[in-house]
Order: C-alpha cells, then structure tokens, then sequence
C-alpha cells in the first residue's frame, strides 16, 4: 500500500463538512470489524488536532510501544482510501451527477448479463433525471445505450420507429453543449480580463471591453438554450457592466440571475456555488447604488443559503464578511465594523485559510483607520503590502499605498512621508498606473509638508476637494473612489470632524 504525506490526511479530514464528518463514522462502523477501530480512533484524533502532531497520534494509538514507521503509513493510507469511499458513497445519495453515473454502470452490469429489460427501465428513469438537470453528455451516452440495446435485440422496428427521434435528441443536446462551451469560453475570457484589469480606468481599456460584449450570443438572451447558458449570459454581462463602471445595468443582470436561479430549485439544491456569486454581486451592486436596505436583506439571504458542502459555507462565509465589512465602510459605521471584524475572526477559526486576503486586509485596515486605531490600520496595511503578487489583487496596490501613506500621515509620521512618496511614485510609474487621482493625492501630500498655520493645510484641503470632486465624475477615473472616501476625508479635515460622521452627512446631503 503507497504511503499517504500525513499533512493531506489532515487536510482531507479538515475539509469536511460536519455531516461528511458523521457519515463517514457510521460508513466505518460498517465497513470495518471491531479489531479495525484503531481507524476511527485516529480518524477523531486528527479531527481534534488544529495542527499535524505526528508523534502525539502514535502514542495515543500505541501508547507504550515501539511503532514501525511503514505500519503507521499503511494505517493513514487505509484510513484515507477509508474516507474516499464514504465521500463517493455520500455524494451518490446527495448529487444528481454521480447518481447518473451509477445507472449508466448499472446498465453496463446487467447488459454484460443480457438482462436488457432491466437495462431499459434504468436507461428511462436516468434519461428523465439527466433532461431534467442539463446533464447533456449524460444524455448522449443513454442515447447510444439505446441504440446499442434495440441493435443488440435485433429491434429493426424500434429503430425505424425511434431512430430519427434518438438522432435529433443527439442533435439538440450536441448543440447545447456546444452553446454551453461558448458562452462558459466567453465568460473565462470576461473572468481573465476583469481580474487583469478589475479597475479600468481608462477610456481606451472601456471600449475594449464593450467590444468583447458585442459578440453575436450575447446580443439576446434567446441565444443561450439552456439554463447553464442562460445564467452565463446574464453573468457574462453582470462582469461586463461591473468592469465598465454600469452600475445600473450591474444591479439589473444580477437581479435576473437572482430571480431565474430561484425558480429552479432542484438545479439551486445540487450546486448552489453560482447562487452564492450572485448574490455576492447583487449586495455589491445595491451598495453601489445605495441601496441599503437591500443590502441588509440580501446580506441575511446570503447567510441562509442551504449548503452541501464546505466549500460553499466557506464561500458564504468569505463573502459575508468581505460584503458586510464594506457595507460598515461604505456607510461610515466604523464601530460597527469593529464589531464585524471581531466576528470575523471569530467565524474564521472553522476554516484553515481565507480567500481574497487582500481585501479582507484592506477592508481591516480602512476600518481601524475609520476609529482612528492607526496602529492597527497599519499592521493591516502592511499584511496586504506584504502578500505575495500572486495573491495580491493588483487594483488594491495603489489604493493601499496610498491608503498607508494616509495612515503614516496621520500618526505624525513626518520624516518618512517623503520616502514613501518616491516609493509609491516609482511602484505606480513602473505598473504604469499613475492615473490623475494617484498623480494628484501625491501632489497633495507633498504640498502639505509646506503648510504651517491649520488655515493654510484647510485651503490646501479645499482645493483638493475640488480637484478630486472633478475627478470622480470621470468615468476613466471615478471607479478609484469605490475603495475610499477620498472626499469624505477631506470633509473631515476642512470641517474638522470625524471621519465616519463626514461620510454619513455626505450621504445624508446627496439623498436630500
């Protein structure tokens, strides 16, 4: 039996859902004797532990003994081949797809044994489940068992009857999947070019991306002939208008994802991955708009999706977080998303990692700054500074640099502002993102160093605000303003006030 690296034991038994976790104990309890329990017993130990500790587990399992490496080996090896076995058991009862794959071995088994009757009463009950679900490679495959059937029986007159029918469903499913594979090519292409540029600030990248939009299957939603392609569309076209700055247009695509997945319950139930997107994006959309009691009622929606696996908790989990931490930003409610991040830290300790680091670092930092916590703002400035380019979103970089020269700014840091305005200048220069409102923060945070009277740093502050009001009505630009509220903070410095208050009485005066 080949070794098993002891860290992906712990990892596989740490990906499991809580309900994985208790079939597999039932599973083992049957699938092995009273002698074999050494199996659960280290099936629990690994499951208590948060990190891998070797040596504890032999001595729980062999207390006392001398152990053989190659024995504890093979017994980690059978314990994860173990619990492969109750996952595949598990899914067959819980997924529509592997129940597919079981009546397609079915029919091969009694096939092998002649027994055609019952071949086709299975081929019929799986081909109704597999139309039923879109599972149209499914379907081609109970087609050709079909054919293969009425041939092995020498059924000329089922042929005649049925084969024009059987070939047009080969037709009609080869077309859907071939409509499903365009428009899943078109939205990799979207994912792609919205993560290399997930802030196009310029007219030139815009157009570009409105170009990719008007290819022929996306002109009307008639093109897509199947749910799968009909949810890609709107998706397709949700990317787009959230690439282009369309907020309007953003919140109505994902309103239509949101309605048309509803409707299909069954298909919501087997994967509800795609569901959790949308309704991450929908919250997205609202905050954008203003939506704000929406928010909160789709904020709660998100949290009660029924899940069917760790991933998706894990999923909801993140975007729960990332969407309320935003809210709490959005809104000026600073103390309140001090709460969110306790909570946070709190909820994370069910999973071993987080997803998009970046902007749960961002999101953090901006919100201690909000409470004029500028140490912490900085110790979560710099983790985001810090990540690897491979994880850090590079649409964060700048705004964070700037976001930390903000924070340095208001510690009294003066001596190492002049630094950090070279360093940004080079690493925005060399990115080649030094857009007008990164160009003109620099300039004035070098221009502050020349105030001595508050007069003076509140006339500078002034101009700025004007200057940065021009800015975010430019359609090139006015996407920089989603990470922060640059003119809120000025507010803040002008009127001398706080700087969640500033924020809450510019919301207050656009809304009156």
């Amino acid at each position: 039996m080949s070794k098993t690296p002891s860290r992906k034991l712990f990892q596989l038994i740490h990906a499991l859902s809580s309900s994985e976790k208790r079939y597999f104990k039932i599973f083992a309890n049957k699938s092995t004797s009273e002698n074999d329990n050494k199996y659960l017993l280290l099936f629990n130990a690994i499951e208590e532990q948060t990190d891998y500790d070797e040596a504890q587990l032999k001595e729980l399992l062999y207390p006392g003994e001398q152990i053989e490496s190659r024995k504890f080996s093979e017994m980690k090896a059978y314990l994860y081949d173990l619990i492969l076995k109750s996952l595949h058991s598990y899914d067959e009862k819980n997924f529509v797809e592997f129940q597919l794959n079981n009546h397609l071995k079915s029919i091969q088994v009694l096939f092998k044994r002649s027994l055609y009757e019952d071949c086709k009463m299975i081929l019929q009950k799986a081909k109704k489940l597999a139309f039923k679900y879109e599972y149209f490679l499914h379907v081609m495959r109970l087609l050709s068992w079909e054919k293969k059937l009425a041939y092995t029986e020498s059924n000329v007159d089922y042929l005649n009857k049925n084969l024009e029918r059987i070939n047009q469903e080969e037709r009609d499913c080869l077309m859907k999947i071939q409509n499903e594979s365009s428009y899943w090519e078109m939205f990799f292409e979207f994912l792609i070019a919205g993560k290399r540029d997930a802030v196009l600030r310029s007219n030139e990248r815009i157009t570009r991306y409105k170009k990719l939009i008007e290819q022929p299957l996306l002109s009307q939603e008639d093109s897509a002939l199947s749910h799968r392609s009909r949810i890609l569309f709107y998706r397709i076209h949700s990317v787009g208008a959230h690439a282009t700055g369309e907020w309007d247009e953003f919140y109505k695509y994902n309103k239509t994802l949101f309605d048309i997945m509803g409707q299909r319950k069954n298909v919501l139930k087997e994967d509800p991955s795609e569901y959790i997107s949308v309704v991450s994006n929908l919250i997205l959309s609202c905050g954008l708009l203003r939506k704000y009691n929406e928010v909160g009622d789709f904020l709660e929606v998100l949290k009660g999706i029924p899940t069917v696996s760790l991933d998706d908790e894990f999923k909801i989990f993140t975007q729960y977080y990332l969407n309320k931490l935003a809210f709490c930003t959005e809104l000026g409610d600073f103390k309140e998303g001090v709460k969110a991040i306790e909570a946070c830290e709190r909820d994370k300790k069910k999973f071993k990692s987080i997803i998009f680091l970046s902007n749960y670092y961002f999101q953090y930092s901006y919100i201690y700054f909000g409470v004029g916590d500028y140490d912490n703002a900085l110790h979560w400035i710099n983790e985001l500074l810090n990540l690897p380019k491979s994880i850090a979103r590079e649409d964060l970089q700048s705004v964070a640099r700037l976001l930390n020269l903000m924070v340095h700014f208001e510690m009294g840091n003066e001596q190492l502002l002049d630094h950090l305005l070279r360093s940004i200048y080079r690493f925005l220069k060399k990115r080649e993102r030094l857009f007008q409102v990164e160009r003109s923060m620099l300039n004035f945070f070098r221009e502050s160093r020349k105030c001595v009277t508050r007069k003076q740093f509140s006339e500078l502050c002034q101009t700025q605000k004007e200057e940065m009001k021009r800015l975010a009505r430019n359609p090139a630009e006015m996407s920089f303003f989603r990470y922060f509220n640059f003119l809120a903070w000025l507010d803040s410095k002008i009127e001398n006030k706080d700087f969640g208050q500033a924020i809450k009485d510019r919301l207050s005066n656009s809304a009156a």
